[in-house]
């Protein structure tokens, strides 16, 4: 479940589940306006901003150093596997921190405000953090979702199919609603993506923090889901995401949204080896060099023993044959 550190009055706000359109309603019309606008919220903050972060461990470094700042709100970071995308979207959502610089969502420092910034971020598809049980309902995840979001002495009753369908309508669109008692384990992948959309909405973030699309493998599944995110962004909502590929964005009829892809390699100053992958690489090219010196020298020092052996035979004298 989605880490909050609500007080109980806000929670009590957000224990009403999706009771309206994402696209409507005055403070989403506001929100968007000013998105739409500049780029900026409405304390003339960017999205997103890094400068000079990076997170290294024992192991190497994870990502960075990183300096960026958005102009839109939304923001596609474009790297591969490995390449600390998962962490760089913890760190985003305030949920882990950097090593050293800073990193800004919304205009809020994530390690001085922490707890606001995870306020104001709902995280999806993080694997191992917001899975779905896969024999569970529909309902009962919004049920649960609802209840986690509510202070511990609301009562919050069982939704309705009626409920379900309004809490699910605003995220889905115009793609089918999955049933009231359908399984989580046997929703589609598109079914299951945007039902963690909706999971994170009920806690009613600013912005969506969006660790894997690649995890849905069909593209015109991404396609749809990418369709839906940009109607929720005009309706106000931030959307920071990552993906491995930027023809996942190249849509007929383009995004209507002011958006920016930005490859994490691009934004990232020169410091060794990075990712998973890259260190992976960097490690076998040293040790076959170590490996290839090593040789070089066992040779060396083997030619070097015949040498001395046949020196040293050469300089004893032939002994006589006894009689």
């Amino acid at each position: 479940m989605q880490h909050t550190d609500a007080s109980d009055d806000s929670r009590a706000q957000h224990g009403q589940g999706l009771s309206h359109d994402a696209e409507s309603g005055p403070r989403s019309a506001d929100r968007s306006g000013r998105a739409m606008r500049s780029g900026l919220n409405s304390d003339g903050a960017a999205l997103i901003a890094y400068r000079a972060a990076e997170l290294h461990t024992k192991r190497g470094q994870v990502y960075g150093p990183l300096t960026f700042e958005s102009s839109t709100r939304f923001v596609v970071l474009l790297g591969n596997r490995g390449d600390g995308r998962t962490a760089l979207q913890l760190c985003a959502s305030g949920r882990m921190h950097p090593s050293a610089g800073e990193v800004l969502t919304e205009g809020i420092d994530i390690v001085r405000e922490g707890r606001r910034v995870r306020r104001l971020t709902g995280i999806v598809a993080f694997q191992g953090i917001d899975d779905l049980e896969p024999r569970a309902s529909v309902g009962d995840l919004l049920r649960e979702r609802t209840r986690w979001a509510s202070p511990w002495w609301r009562y919050v009753p069982r939704f309705t199919e009626e409920r379900t369908a309004a809490a699910l309508r605003a995220v889905f669109g115009d793609i089918a609603l999955p049933d009231h008692w359908q399984l989580a384990g046997g929703l589609t992948e598109t079914q299951e993506f945007l039902l963690k959309v909706a999971l994170a909405l009920i806690e009613h973030p600013e912005v969506l923090v969006i660790d894997d699309l690649d995890q849905v493998h069909d593209t015109e599944a991404r396609a749809q889901i990418i369709r839906r995110l940009e109607t929720l962004n005009r309706g106000g909502i931030g959307v920071l995401m990552v993906s491995s590929d930027e023809r996942d964005f190249e849509l007929t009829p383009p995004l209507q949204v002011d958006h920016e892809l930005v490859r994490i390699a691009d934004i990232t100053s020169d410091r060794g080896p990075r990712g998973l992958r890259e260190r992976i690489e960097h490690r076998v090219a040293e040790r076959r060099a170590s490996d290839a010196v090593a040789g070089a020298q066992i040779a060396a020092a083997t030619s070097a023993a015949g040498i001395d052996s046949l020196s040293t035979s050469a300089a004893q004298p032939d002994q006589e044959p006894h009689a």
